[in-house]
């Protein structure tokens, strides 16, 4: 229940899309790794810059001229999970989350609802949300996302479904 949630947690924790998560930047690897461990990809592929185009909507843009892009690295069989490199240049502008992301910025600087995010640095951002970044230094990031939307083919088919709905019933 979500108003549940609200008296537990407080508002503020339903209106702040970023949590950043500053915690030490070294992790300790288990001793003896199991062998059903898969590698995805490589430490090298990390410097490996070839990416698409990934541009940002125009009407999200704030100021500047931010061009992006991204490489997908992994995607589930169900498209629900996923992992990208994703870049950007200076700029401001609103993005607008449609899965919950965790990122890890590689390098370069932004701010996000004006919390600074440098290399090394951690944050979430859940579903549905919005944040305002400004990237003062080309950043790079590593992006995981989940989501547990319906696949494309199926959003259509529902938006239509809606839209049938709504003119029988005179909407």
């Amino acid at each position: 229940n979500a108003q549940a949630a609200r008296r537990t947690l407080g508002d503020d924790v339903f209106t702040r899309p970023v949590m950043v998560i500053n915690e030490p930047k070294t992790t300790a690897l288990p001793a003896n790794p199991t062998s059903s461990v898969s590698v995805a990809w490589r430490s090298s592929q990390v410097q490996d810059r070839r990416q698409s185009p990934a541009p940002i909507p125009a009407g999200w843009i704030l100021s500047g001229a931010p061009t992006a892009g991204a490489r997908t690295l992994f995607a589930s069989a169900d498209t629900h999970f996923s992992a990208t490199f994703w870049h950007c240049t200076e700029g401001e502008f609103v993005w607008q989350y449609r899965s919950d992301e965790i990122i890890h910025i590689l390098e370069g600087e932004t701010f996000v609802d004006g919390r600074r995010l440098t290399a090394g640095d951690v944050a979430y951002f859940a579903c549905g949300s919005r944040a305002h970044w400004r990237i003062t230094q080309p950043v790079r990031k590593l992006a995981i996302h989940r989501s547990l939307d319906l696949p494309p083919l199926w959003r259509r088919i529902a938006a239509k479904a809606r839209k049938v709905i709504g003119q029988a019933l005179g909407r």
